[in-house]
């Protein structure tokens, strides 16, 4: 009787272990692997900002071609810039971090795990930034201005119509 609850009690003890571990290895994750987030943090960026200069590459010669900026490209293009404004940030503060009182003996562990915690919010923000612009038309042509289009149908009926009429004159 005693393995029939075991038995169906056990899973359901797993899952809830699962699910308090989890969080708590989360919180340790960020203490003792700040350094590898801050790292996968400067390699985003780095990626980002790659990116970014390809698309700014982009405007500038469609400027220079008298195109008119879609609004998602300058959309895209300042929360770029916002957002590695942010990540550097973030990323000045890891000197702080590996500091610490009695010549490093004693490491700031709060900074550490914040540090951690920030920069992996802010790693998944910046891959989503990257994975977000996709190669598409970065700009359009500007209309003409006083070039307005007219239909052709009502021209070609007119010059139909006035065919006809030279055709029947002629016999």
């Amino acid at each position: 009787m005693a393995t029939g609850w075991v038995g169906f009690v056990g899973p359901i003890v797993g899952k809830i272990g699962e699910f308090l571990m989890d969080p708590v290895r989360d919180r340790f994750g960020y203490l003792f692997y700040y350094k590898s987030k801050v790292k996968n943090l400067k390699d985003e960026v780095e990626k980002l900002d790659e990116k970014r200069e390809a698309v700014q590459l982009s405007v500038d010669e469609a400027k220079r071609n008298v195109k008119r900026i879609g609004p998602d490209v300058k959309g895209w293009l300042e929360r770029v810039d916002k957002c590695c404004i942010e990540a550097r940030e973030i990323l000045k503060d890891e000197v702080e971090a590996n500091k610490g009182c009695r010549y490093g003996w004693c490491p700031n562990l709060l900074l550490r795990y914040s540090l951690g915690k920030k920069a992996t919010k802010k790693a998944k923000e910046v891959a989503q930034l990257h994975k977000e612009r996709k190669p598409t038309e970065v700009a359009y042509n500007e209309p003409l201005p006083g070039i307005e289009y007219t239909s052709t149908e009502a021209i070609k009926v007119l010059n139909l119509e006035d065919w006809l009429r030279t055709m029947s004159w002629r016999h």
